[in-house]
């Protein structure tokens, strides 16, 4: 059974209170509490260490690798000892309030170290891909946060009407130097629309600086070179404030920017720390620009390893202040966010109820946050006119709250600059230190998913361009043939020119003349055993059948079907073989069409320059062979007018007999009629034929039969020779000649060399998404090797 174990208050010599709160089994909880017993009256430096030595090994042997600390990050958190009583579950006061020495050489070389490794991992782009612990500075306008970023940093920062601060601007302090000195550059990881770029760009900007005197110009310089990022650099590098302003206000420059202008200051009076400031909350000026500055603060803030620096300036409701209220709408719970009140001196004397406000407030009991408030008293624009030394400004700030009421009350820790970037800097380091096994997790994740996306890209080209483009033709070409002929595994094409034809044949056979054996349209053709189908032609009975013949009869003899009436009864159903024909032909070029598309798009698709040269050949090609074929089924529709070719004779009179039996046995024999015979000497009706039947409609019954087994005969031709027309006229023909012709158009150019290297120029989105990747594994592995190679 596990258990929460809280070791609370344990009060060495020093007169530290040692905090920790993990899982640990009974048997190492016992063992830490034992550990404790044995060296807490212990009261030399040595004996402490060894204390610290056994509590080292105990922490290990227990199991924390079930918990989310290490060993050696939960000794951290033990040895980090608050002078005050802390909440039970306020990490940041364990970690702010070490009593140890900060500028001891331990504690100095490790924070060095982790500030020095935050600066590298930023310096190569981390901050895109991964989530770095770091502070930012918000704070709206006349909140003191110039003030304050110039106490934190001894530096001075620009100061205007209005918005002076239009861009990020990443302060990176070090101790580990012997005189002050400054580096200034500029950190590109945006383009122009806030896009992020592939490959972040960073670029010093100017000289060193060992002159302070000189650094607030530089700093305007080099914002404004970030906001004019269509100019070189270098165009800035000794302008005056008059002409830096004069082209900040110019249409072309960016009103706020995303890239970053990166300090790295080297002060051997500094503190060891790294924060990021950011533009001043505004709401005097166009929506427009309100809304850039929130949307660049909220950017920052909602980062969930980013702590937020809120300036408060006291001399204001913090109901009403809009930097607390972005820092509660991404951190609602107040476990990142630090508050720092500004402005204590311009509370009058009777203000005491707004003053013992903020003393509640900083106390923690009232707008309570996680890691607390500070106070601080900044220099007022006498003492800056004054020129007032850090070292005399210090001493005005700490005789200021020994003196006034209610500061003289509160926790001296909370008050004053020296403290508070103490304090920051410790909980910067303690996260940094805390982070570094997710980091590593992280951006072995990252390279994992970066591989991926890298493999599923199309392979890089390695053939010499006249090779790839010869393989590439062949294969495309050697695709479509064996797509035509039947021999690829997509029978697709195939299958679709099958369904066509099929569809073609149903199409002709109803064209069928239909006649009807009678002499009114009372009963439909009927099917017998070798009728072929349904036809949608329209009827025609005996009466019809005898007109035809009627207005064709010339000089015959009697007894002679004129041969005229034949042909106009059977070019009726042959010119309605043209629109199936050409239909099926449409049917299947479109499939085809489509089908070489889709080839082209597979073979060619990731080059496009190539592709779009193939898929206009191709498509010359097929338009060459589409009228080709036209005229060929147009010449077979054409063969089929004249002269009526019956073919086998026997096939004929086959037909004409069995569909003669079929119209005589459907026509009704009565033995007398009424309808009148007709006058013309070649219907006399001799009356002995009449003894036994009625024939007097035997011509058309006749005329009936051998239109039906002509086009019996010929339908079979038709639906045989179009499909063939097509494929030996379209898709044969071009599949056989198409690799040629491609392979003629491609190189017969005299610089065919650098032909072949421009279509095979890779399409600007994939290069694009390539470039990005590989910029982004590189950077991942960098990142990975400085994160492997930290010692800590």
């Amino acid at each position: 059974m596990r258990q929460d174990i809280f070791v609370k208050q344990m009060t060495l010599h020093t007169n530290t209170i040692l905090l920790f709160a993990v899982r640990w089994p009974h048997g190492s909880a016992a063992l830490v509490i034992r550990t404790y017993l044995n060296a807490r009256n212990l009261a030399d430096r040595h004996r402490n260490a060894l204390f610290v030595s056994q509590l080292r090994i105990c922490l290990r042997n227990s199991d924390l690798r079930r918990t989310s600390k290490s060993p050696g990050q939960a000794l951290a958190l033990v040895l980090a000892a608050p002078p005050h009583p802390p909440h039970p579950d306020n990490l940041s006061d364990i970690v702010l309030n070490n009593d140890a020495d900060i500028s001891s050489s331990e504690y100095a070389r490790k924070r060095r170290e982790l500030m020095e490794l935050a600066r590298d991992l930023r310096a190569l782009g981390a901050g895109g891909l991964i989530d770095l612990p770091s502070i930012a500075v918000i704070g709206g306008q006349s909140a003191g946060k110039s003030s304050l970023v110039e106490a934190i940093s001894g530096i001075n920062v620009p100061r205007d009407s209005g918005t002076c601060t239009r861009c990020p601007m990443e302060c990176s302090m070090s101790s580990a130097a012997d005189a002050w000195s400054c580096v200034i550059s500029l950190r590109f990881e945006y383009d122009n629309r806030g896009m992020a770029l592939s490959t972040p760009r960073t670029h010093e900007f100017g000289p060193v600086l060992s002159d302070k005197n000189q650094f607030e110009i530089s700093l305007r310089r080099a914002q404004a070179a970030i906001l004019n990022p269509h100019l070189p650099h270098d165009k800035f590098l000794r302008m005056t404030a008059q002409d830096l302003q004069n082209y900040i206000q110019s249409e072309s420059s960016l009103k706020f920017s995303k890239n970053t202008v990166c300090v790295d200051i080297s002060d051997p009076e500094a503190t060891d720390l790294m924060f990021a400031d950011l533009p001043g909350l505004i709401q005097n000026e166009s929506e427009d620009m309100i809304d850039l500055v929130r949307s660049l603060v909220e950017y920052y803030i909602r980062k969930p390893d980013t702590m937020i620096l809120i300036t408060i300036p006291m001399s204001d409701d913090m109901e009403n202040q809009q930097a607390v209220r972005l820092a509660r709408i991404a951190d609602p719970e107040g476990e990142r966010t630090i508050g720092v009140l500004t402005k204590p001196d311009t509370l009058s004397i009777g203000a005491i109820s707004a003053r013992q406000k903020w003393k509640q407030v900083l106390e923690g009991r009232l707008h309570s946050l996680k890691h607390g408030y500070y106070c601080v008293r900044l220099p007022d624009d006498d003492e800056r006119s004054r020129n007032v030394t850090r070292a005399t400004s210090l001493r005005l700030a700490s005789e200021f709250f020994e003196n006034t009421s209610p500061w003289n009350e509160v926790d001296r820790r909370r008050l004053g600059i020296p403290g508070f970037i103490s304090d920051i800097s410790k909980l910067l380091i303690s996260l940094i230190e805390l982070a570094l096994p997710k980091l590593k997790e992280d951006v072995s994740r990252f390279l994992i998913e970066c591989k991926e996306e890298l493999e599923s890209l199309p392979a890089v080209i390695t053939n010499d361009p006249h090779t790839e483009v010869l393989t590439r033709v062949t294969e495309f070409c050697t695709a479509l043939r064996d797509a035509v002929f039947g021999r690829s595994h997509d029978r697709s094409l195939v299958h679709a020119d099958r369904d066509y034809y099929r569809g073609f044949e149903a199409k002709i056979r109803l064209t069928s003349p239909t006649f009807i054996p009678d002499v009114e349209d009372t009963r439909q053709d009927t099917t017998s055993a070798f009728d072929i189908t349904f036809s949608n032609s329209p009827p025609r009975n005996l009466h019809d059948v005898r007109k035809v013949i009627k207005s064709t009869i010339t000089w015959e003899l009697p007894h002679n079907i004129p041969f005229e009436a034949k042909q106009i009864l059977i070019k009726e159903y042959i010119d309605r073989w043209k629109q199936p024909s050409f239909s099926c032909f449409h049917g299947v070029f479109d499939f085809l069409f489509d089908f070489i598309e889709s080839l082209v798009e597979t073979h060619f698709g990731r080059f496009k320059n190539l592709e779009r040269h193939i898929r206009l050949v191709t498509r010359v090609e097929l338009d060459g062979y589409k009228k080709h074929c036209i005229e060929a089924l147009s010449k077979a529709l054409e063969l089929e007018q004249f002269p009526l070719f019956p073919g086998d004779v026997k096939d004929f009179d086959s037909a004409r007999k069995k569909w003669l039996a079929h119209y005589r046995a459907q026509w009704p024999r009565p033995r007398e009629s009424s309808w009148p015979v007709s006058n013309s000497h070649a219907y006399t009706i001799e009356e002995e034929a009449w003894e036994e039947t009625d024939n007097r409609f035997d011509d058309e019954l006749t005329v009936m039969a051998e239109v039906r087994a002509y086009f019996q005969v010929a339908h079979k031709r038709i639906i045989h020779s179009v499909p063939m027309t097509i494929e030996h006229s379209l898709n044969q023909p071009l599949a056989n000649t198409l690799q040629q012709k491609l392979l003629k158009s491609l190189f017969a150019d005299s610089d065919a060399t650098g032909r072949m290297e421009d279509l095979l120029s890779e399409e600007p989105a994939i290069a694009s998404a390539r470039e990005r990747l590989e910029s982004k594994m590189a950077r991942l592995l960098e990142i990975q090797a400085k994160l492997k190679d930290f010692k800590f």
